[in-house]
């Protein structure tokens, strides 16, 4: 077990590496469009991007994880993939046609009457993005994490240089005559009346390069497709669709919603928006293992299905999950004088929303904890089941929302993505065992998740009444206490092996 374990920790590796390096690399587009752009163009480009969203959702409806399910126990896998891709690009096509005929509606819906050539871009990219749902998905099944993040990088990686093509290069030649010559081939590519919209061709070229290096992959597709496998599989991922819609409300709804329930001036909630805003980032380090985790956990446990000791495999990797989401939340927090910066220099405004953090922390593992319980209703085929505690989930985030954060300011917000995360952590905990029980070991995850809060407690009680702001005592507690926590958890664990 120690061998399959360790293949999925070092599966995990690769999909984070692919995951952090392509936010690093992403990062630094952000101050090139601050810099050419006005607040009103690149809110464009963030508004459009959130409808994108919402409706990769609706284009893909949760046939990626239908993918894993049926290629694990059918047997043909090619047979599962032909079907899944055909499905996906007949229903792309149709998505697509119809909004291609409303896009002079559909933008002015969105706020930009007289650039339909918004929808036009959104809707090319998501097609070619679900186009490459199922190759990717066959490089996770097929345990090829390496393809998978090269490509993703490189996906990246020509995104940046269109954008820097597009964006810089081009206007720069145009403003030095003695590069006149180059003028006509210039403005055979570019037109500085585009603008913002240079952002989404970049962004469709890198998806179409991305198809041709699946091109591989995609030529395995064969007319050996199944209608009634195809039902199936439908039945099976539409469930997934009211999981997904639910998932952006409780993890979008308090960004979105502070502003309008926060009881001060619209300029005063402006700022504690940003407060919360600048602060919940600190956060994406947990949110980044949780979806490299995903990449590797969601193939690896439809494989493990089939085998005896599944159930004993599932308990596991939920243990060492916990004790990886407990540390990573005591390495932010110990060290939160130095992660602060991220956030602002010494003295910025934006520290004193900081104890936020460990709230929003725990809740993005628990998030992590219940993607690890989600195993019963995906295995089980109960995907109904699974939508409706997502939608209990939504249903807390909104009500939650609505009667704390007018009374306790943005700092609820923080604390009802807590609440919900442990409600659907717990309800999920509770149908699970009912349809597919599994002995996770409640007893040492508590065990562990007892001994790092009281690790944090025992810091912020040094912070207060010891440290008090010297950085080289707070350093010198917090690598002390996480190396008692690190030393705790493997002597535990070798005793538990023994």
């Amino acid at each position: 077990m120690n061998r399959i374990l360790r293949k999925l920790a070092n599966q995990t590796v690769y999909y984070g590496i692919s995951s952090i390096v392509g936010r690093i690399l992403n990062f630094f587009l952000v101050p090139l469009y601050v810099r050419i752009f006005t607040e009103g163009e690149y809110g464009v480009y963030t508004n459009i991007y959130a409808y994108f969203t919402f409706l990769n959702i609706l284009y893909t409806y949760g046939m990626e994880t239908a993918y894993f399910r049926f290629v694990s126990s059918e047997n043909n896998p090619r047979k599962v993939f032909s079907t899944s891709t055909a499905g996906l690009a007949i229903s792309t096509f149709f998505f697509s046609i119809l909004m291609f005929t409303g896009q002079e509606a559909l933008a002015s819906a969105m706020g930009y009457p007289g650039h339909p050539e918004y929808i036009l871009w959104i809707l090319t990219i998501l097609a070619l993005d679900t186009l490459a749902v199922t190759p990717f998905a066959t490089l996770r099944y097929r345990e090829r994490p390496i393809k998978f993040a090269s490509i993703k990088i490189a996906s990246i990686l020509v995104n940046i240089f269109f954008n820097l093509f597009f964006l810089v290069f081009c206007p720069l030649v145009l403003s030095i005559p003695d590069l006149a010559s180059l003028h006509p081939m210039i403005h055979s590519v570019y037109n500085p009346e585009t603008g913002i919209g240079y952002i989404f061709i970049s962004n469709i070229i890198a998806s179409a390069v991305t198809l041709l290096l699946l091109f591989k992959e995609l030529a395995e597709f064969n007319l050996d497709i199944d209608l009634r496998l195809f039902r199936r599989m439908l039945s099976y991922s539409m469930p997934l669709v009211i999981i997904g819609f639910a998932g952006m409300i409780n993890d979008n709804l308090d960004r979105t919603i502070l502003k309008h329930l926060l009881p001060h001036s619209p300029e005063q909630n402006d700022i504690l928006l940003g407060i919360y805003g600048a602060n919940a980032k600190l956060a994406v380090f947990m949110v980044l293992v949780i979806q490299a985790f995903k990449y590797a956990a969601e193939p690896f446990f439809f494989l493990q299905a089939a085998k005896s000791d599944a159930r004993t495999i599932y308990a596991e990797v939920m243990k060492y999950f916990v004790i990886m989401g407990l540390g990573i939340f005591l390495f932010v927090c110990l060290y939160i004088d130095v992660f602060k910066y991220f956030v602002g220099r010494g003295g910025s405004r934006y520290h004193e929303g900081l104890f936020i953090v460990p709230v929003l922390l725990l809740a993005n593992l628990l998030l992590g904890i219940f993607y690890n319980l989600s195993i019963w209703y995906k295995l089980k085929d109960k995907t109904s089941l699974g939508a409706y505690v997502s939608v209990a989930g939504a249903a807390i985030t909104i009500g939650a929302s609505f009667l704390l954060i007018p009374r306790f300011g943005y700092s609820a917000a923080a604390w009802t993505k807590l609440i919900c995360y442990g409600s659907m952590v717990c309800l999920s905990y509770y149908l699970g065992q009912k349809v597919y029980p599994i002995a996770y070991p409640l007893k040492r995850m508590g065990f562990y998740t007892a001994v790092a809060l009281l690790t944090y407690g025992i810091f912020e009680l040094l912070q207060r009444h010891v440290i008090e702001g010297r950085l080289w005592m707070s350093l010198g507690s917090a690598t002390v206490l996480f190396i008692l926590f690190a030393t705790v958890v493997a002597v535990r664990e070798k005793i538990a092996r023994h």
